[in-house]
């Protein structure tokens, strides 16, 4: 009997543990336009041309390439790629070709960084007086993007979170595999005594 309820503990704890990694999903902060504009780095008004699906350090991610027509903050070439996590569950944001957006992004290790908690928003989407509130823009500069590493730009505002949950998320699917181990492991030595009984 008392077999029984230790292995019974042992499911019942490894489950709880295990099943929640399904159910994580991204988490914002609420933000105003202008809080969102004030933490990103880049903020440029561009149509997506095309998208590739990839695998980093941060997790599976998806790189998309913009046609940049207006640049608001920072700098971005006439052709820029900008990186999100491959779903929204990690903060991903979800690009459709032939579109165009108003992109908050910030510089991450993989160079231009974006998320569902960056303010990035179909351009149609974006209130004329929010808008406005970015100043006048400026055109593109000439050239290929340019990735740009963690540590060279300091503060990376808000476009950093979705990269932290993915990589939190990652980490956390290693620590339950090491708890659906150590269970296994756990049921195996208990279900020895009783063959050998």
């Amino acid at each position: 009997m008392r077999l029984r309820t230790l292995l019974a503990t042992v499911l019942l704890a490894a489950a709880s543990l295990i099943v929640p990694q399904t159910c994580l999903a991204c988490s914002c902060l609420q933000m105003t336009f202008a809080e969102a504009a004030d933490g990103a780095e880049v903020i440029f008004v561009g149509t997506a041309t095309g998208q590739t699906g990839t695998e980093d350090d941060l997790g599976p991610a998806v790189k998309v390439t913009f046609t940049v027509d207006e640049v608001y903050k920072g700098s971005a070439t006439t052709e820029t790629v900008v990186r999100t996590p491959d779903n929204s569950a990690a903060c991903g944001f979800t690009f459709e070709e032939g579109k165009t957006y108003l992109v908050m992004a910030g510089h991450g290790e993989a160079g231009l960084e974006t998320n569902l908690c960056t303010g990035t928003a179909l351009a149609d989407a974006v209130a004329g007086g929010d808008l406005a509130s970015l100043g006048d823009p400026q055109p593109p500069a000439e050239g290929a993007p340019v990735a740009t590493p963690y540590g060279e730009t300091g503060d990376h505002g808000a476009a950093g979170s979705g990269a932290e949950a993915k990589s939190h998320n990652t980490a956390l699917r290693w620590g339950m595999g090491g708890v659906g181990l150590t269970a296994l492991a756990m049921m195996a030595l208990i279900w020895r005594p009783r063959r050998l009984a």
